[in-house]
């Protein structure tokens, strides 16, 4: 997005626009709003997808691990509420310059939480693919940890970064850590993907039919959603740089950055409500009958020509 810095707006010391300049423009509370509404469904699903759980005492830690993402949505929504209160969603020259430290300490602190939005809900769902499919190969399984640890490393290496790189700086280091923020940025995308196809061989295998295949997949493969989100915070990262205007640049940053957060909370928490739709309208969902008619049993999806895995006492299905 373009940005309109007046050529004859007052500037204090360090070529940063203080003084209000022309008719405030502040986009805070539909910013807020939108968020909040985010944060407001992402609990309802949350308390769905632990009501469903509880329903087979299966609640494991990739649910846990989602009640963190939902926690960092609603703290990420006060935050922005907090920055808009400050006037944070105005142009810089707009905002009052007693403001301006705490909209910046504001907008590193939604930085810092919605990291950890990203990379708790990112595991959930590579927890969630282990447990469903038991049967995964030693070497299958070693790559999903991989994922999911790699995952999260690289997001707490970018939260150290995010507070290294608090104070201002030079262009060089700024460039550099745009950089930085672009392959990290790369590296979910590439998580995503990887944890959206990794189901397709075993599902592919499974004793029923090709619509029902399907369907499993798409419920298992939704998350690939959160990809469009992350695409769209690549395109908006470029704001970042060469602009003192960051609180009005930025505001398609702030939406996509919770929106993917929210997209993996409400995809990620489909396929483990299963049970929950089941209790409600009387009758397994998907068109399966059965845990036979899906092609596993209670140890696990059976593949053909696959042997189901084993796991004594817990519901590895899609409901796990």
């Amino acid at each position: 997005m373009q940005t309109s810095t007046p050529p004859s707006s007052p500037q204090a010391d360090g070529g940063t626009l203080l003084q209000p300049f022309g008719p405030i423009v502040d986009r805070g509370s539909s910013i807020t709003g939108l968020l909040w509404a985010e944060a407001a469904i992402a609990c309802i699903v949350i308390g769905l997808r632990f009501w469903s759980r509880n329903l087979g005492k299966l609640v494991g830690l990739h649910d846990w691990t989602m009640v963190v993402a939902t926690i960092s949505m609603v703290v990420c929504s006060s935050i922005t509420t907090w920055m808009a209160h400050l006037g944070g969603f105005r142009h810089i020259w707009q905002i009052p310059p007693p403001n301006i430290p705490n909209v910046i300490l504001a907008s590193y602190i939604f930085q810092t939480f919605i990291i950890i939005g990203v990379f708790t809900s990112k595991f959930s769902v590579g927890y969630l693919l282990l447990r469903i499919f038991p049967q995964y190969s030693k070497r299958s399984r070693a790559f999903v940890w991989f994922v999911i640890v790699f995952t999260v490393l690289h997001n707490l290496l970018a939260l150290i970064l995010n507070w290294y790189d608090a104070a201002p700086r030079d262009m060089d280091s700024s460039e550099a850590k745009l950089g930085w923020i672009y392959m990290g940025l790369t590296l979910n995308i590439f998580a995503d993907f990887i944890l959206a196809v990794l189901p397709a061989p075993i599902v592919y295998n499974l004793k029923v039919s090709l619509a029902k295949r399907v369907r499993v997949y798409m419920l298992l493969s939704l998350s690939l959603l959160a990809t469009v989100c992350a695409i769209l915070k690549f395109i908006y990262m470029k704001t970042l740089l060469h602009t003192e205007d960051f609180g009005w640049a930025t505001w398609e940053l702030t939406i996509w950055s919770q929106s993917e957060v929210f997209v993996i909370i409400l995809c990620g928490s489909v396929a483990p409500m299963k049970q929950l739709a089941e209790h409600l309208f009387g009758k397994p969902s998907l068109g399966s009958t059965g845990y036979r008619s899906f092609g596993y049993s209670r140890s696990g999806f059976k593949s053909s020509g696959t042997k189901a895995g084993t796991r004594s006492g817990e519901d590895i299905e899609l409901n796990n």
